[in-house]
This record gives structure tokens, C-alpha cells and sequence, in this order.
């Protein structure tokens, strides 16, 4: 029989049909022979439309077809045969002789991407699809299926997501501005896009951005961009509260609009801190970098912070801000049977705040430095203590009021 020809433009088409079967029809346990090989391709192609000039290939051509596919190595695939022998070692019963071809996408790595696409924000159809699309590129059965809860959970969410990513993207790409709406928590702790800054005002907000980065943060999609009604300030100081980098959730955001104005601020104007690079000298601000090295979406400069620690919390603090550690020491003085760490590290003020107050139930971390940081800590858990002293009091009169 005659066989599929290598293309004018240099592509041995047989072969990639070849690859193809193999990529459907084998894995690490289950190979195909190479009659079996050319069985497939003609059920497989033989009545296919986008094949019109399709010839049943011979048992040579099918070897000419897997020397290729060693030698080219697509999308880092690699024909390999199948040892029946370890096979065997291993207890494995389930298999059958022959060529396999490699995964595209290995295993472990396919189960990764699987678990944090179901973990995501975005509605269940989509992260359906994506599975689907990973299934083609490794072993379906090593990857995990959404749940029925899991589906439940992802439909509640923004199921415009991808269309506001899209959008964005577009406006970064051609370096346009954009407006949309955004939604904030009303005082009646309901989410509403009416402007929060002004109390008079019964029309959505709108906010005019220069659209700099979308990126994934604590599960989440934000957008980083500059604030138009925010411009830049002249002389600010670094922590200056009308900077005008700002951060938005993708959830909230609604109604995008692409317009024709060019961005006002390029990207590489603000530092590496969020604040203008004429006033500080620092590096460009990377929005990869930023999200690397903050565990919350806060902007301003890192200040030198010292912290005492438990054993515990040690452990916590490496995880989230271990490329940011300068030095730890063992604490002279202890109160309790708890090991404890004198830890000096860089950070956002706002961003280590936040993290404090997070696990502050441990009681196993503390600022101990610079002292207006500690005062300003020491007046935040203070302020929650009033109030949770006035609610015990009202739990209790009305307690004692109950009892009587």
C-alpha cells in the first residue's frame, strides 16, 4: 500500500497521524503493536473528511512514522516501548505490549494544574472544559473530576470572569485605558458598585484605570492598575494615601469598557514598591514580583520589622515570607515553656498588620520592632478589645437578665 509522503513544507503528516493514535490509545501500561499501530490509524482516518487523500499506510512506513516521532520529539513526547518485565516486578497485571508514546503534560503536574483549576474562582463549565483539554495532553485517569459540590461552589461564582480577563488583557495589550464598575461593601454589608467616597451619590462608580497586570493572588484574580482621578503625586511620600497604584478584585469588577485614551502612567513609572520611581530611584514595579513577595494585595515600601515567635508560628512565617527573612535568633528571655525566635525580616507595614492580626489567636507572634509599628498594633488590639469587652458585657447583662 502506498503510504502518506513528507508535505512540500517539510511535515510528515502519517506521522502525526500516527502520533495522534498513540497519544488516544496508549499509556505507560498499554502499548500498541505495529500492526495494531496502522489498525488505528485506518479506523481512525480512513473515513475522515480532513483526510480526503488518506492511504492505508504498510508496516514499513509505520516504523519510517515512529523513527520520526523519535527524532522530532513533539511537544516533548517520546515513543517508548513497553517493559513487560518491570511490569511484572511490580505486580502489574493490567497491561498490554508495544509502543506507548509519553504524556505531553506529566501526571503529577497535570494533577496539580487540575487541583488548582477546581479550587478556582471560575464557574464550573469552563473549569470543566480545561479539564477536559488537560485530559488530552496526559493520562485520564490521573486526573480528579469537579465534585457535585465543587461544581455547586464554582457556578456561585463571577461567571463573566474570563470575559472581563479577556477584556483587560486586550486594553494591557494595546496599552489603552479602561472603565468599569466596581463593587464595594455598602454600610449595610452588602456588596453595591454605588461610590463608597461619596455619600450623595445614587449613580454607579466608575472608575477610569491604567490597566498594568492581571495575576492570581490568594486564589483570586486582581487587576493592578493606575487610578485616573488619582494621578501622580509630586514629591509624595512613599506610603502616601493618594497614590494612585491601586488593586482590584476581578469579582467586583463590572461592565469594562476599552477606551481610545492611551494609558497616563506607564507601568515602569512606579517603583518596585508601588510609589513613583522619580522620588524613590528603586527598581521598575513587576507584578509577578510584587505578588511573590507580599501575602496581601497592599502596596507601600518595605521597612526593616522585627517580630518575636513561637516554634509554631516560626514555621508560618517562613512559609509566607521566608525570601523576605534577614536573620533569626534564638529569644534570651522566655515567660513560658514555648521556644521562642526573635525573627528580623523586610515588609509592607500594612501587609505584616495583617498578617499579625490573622493569627493573632496562636499568641505565638508579636512586633517588638520599630516601636511606632508596635504602638500602632498595640492601639489596633486594643480598640478590638474594647469592643469585645462592650459585647461580653451585653451578653452577660442580657444573660442576667434571662436568668431572673
Amino acid at each position: 500500500m502506498t503510504a502518506h509522503k513528507k508535505s512540500n513544507d517539510g511535515h510528515n503528516y502519517g506521522a502525526f497521524d500516527l502520533w495522534l493514535v498513540l497519544l488516544k490509545h496508549t499509556d505507560a501500561h498499554h502499548g500498541l503493536t505495529v500492526r495494531q499501530m496502522r489498525d488505528e490509524i485506518v479506523r481512525t482516518f480512513e473515513d475522515n473528511p480532513d483526510h480526503p487523500t488518506f492511504k492505508e499506510p504498510g508496516i514499513r512506513t509505520i516504523y519510517n512514522y515512529l523513527d520520526y516521532l523519535k527524532t522530532h520529539r513533539i511537544l516533548g513526547t517520546q515513543p517508548r516501548r513497553i517493559d513487560v518485565k518491570e511490569l511484572k516486578a511490580q505486580g502489574v497485571t493490567d497491561y498490554r505490549p508495544g509502543t506507548y508514546i509519553t504524556p505531553i503534560v506529566d501526571s503529577g503536574v497535570a494533577i496539580l494544574l487540575a487541583t488548582m483549576l477546581r479550587s478556582s474562582r471560575l464557574n464550573s463549565c469552563l473549569v470543566g472544559e480545561v479539564l477536559d483539554m488537560l485530559c488530552n495532553l496526559t493520562d485520564d485517569d490521573a486526573l480528579p473530576t469537579l465534585t457535585k459540590r465543587e461544581s455547586d461552589d464554582v457556578a456561585q461564582a463571577n461567571v463573566s470572569m474570563m470575559a472581563v480577563v479577556r477584556d483587560l488583557t486586550e486594553a494591557i495589550t494595546a496599552g489603552r485605558a479602561v472603565t468599569f464598575t466596581y463593587e464595594t461593601v455598602d454600610i449595610f454589608g452588602e456588596f453595591s458598585d454605588i461610590d463608597e467616597l461619596n455619600a450623595h451619590a445614587m449613580t454607579a462608580a466608575t472608575r477610569f484605570v491604567d490597566p498594568y497586570a492581571v495575576v492570581v493572588k490568594n486564589d483570586r484574580f486582581h487587576l493592578i492598575g493606575h487610578l485616573h482621578n488619582t494621578s501622580m503625586p509630586m514629591g509624595a511620600a512613599v506610603n502616601d494615601p493618594l497614590m494612585g497604584l491601586h488593586c482590584y478584585e476581578l469579582d467586583h469588577v463590572r461592565d469594562v469598557r476599552i477606551k481610545d485614551d492611551a494609558i497616563r502612567i506607564p507601568m515602569d513609572a512606579w517603583d518596585i514598591n508601588g510609589a513613583p520611581r522619580d522620588d524613590t530611584g528603586l527598581a521598575p514595579f513587576d507584578p509577578i514580583t510584587f505578588i511573590n513577595e507580599r501575602t496581601h494585595m497592599v502596596m507601600g515600601a518595605a521597612h526593616t520589622l522585627r517580630l518575636r515567635v513561637d516554634d509554631a508560628m516560626l514555621g508560618r512565617l517562613r512559609d509566607d515570607y521566608g525570601h523576605v527573612i534577614k536573620r533569626v535568633k534564638p529569644a534570651t528571655d522566655s515567660s513560658d515553656s514555648r521556644t521562642w525566635h526573635i525573627v528580623t525580616l523586610s515588609a509592607a507595614e500594612e501587609d505584616m498588620r495583617m498578617w499579625l492580626l490573622e493569627h493573632a489567636a496562636s499568641y505565638g507572634a508579636f512586633a517588638i520592632w520599630p516601636e511606632p509599628f508596635v504602638r500602632e498594633m498595640a492601639e489596633v488590639t486594643r480598640a478590638h478589645a474594647r469592643k469585645y469587652t462592650e459585647l461580653t458585657r451585653y451578653y452577660d447583662t442580657r444573660t442576667a437578665c434571662v436568668a431572673r
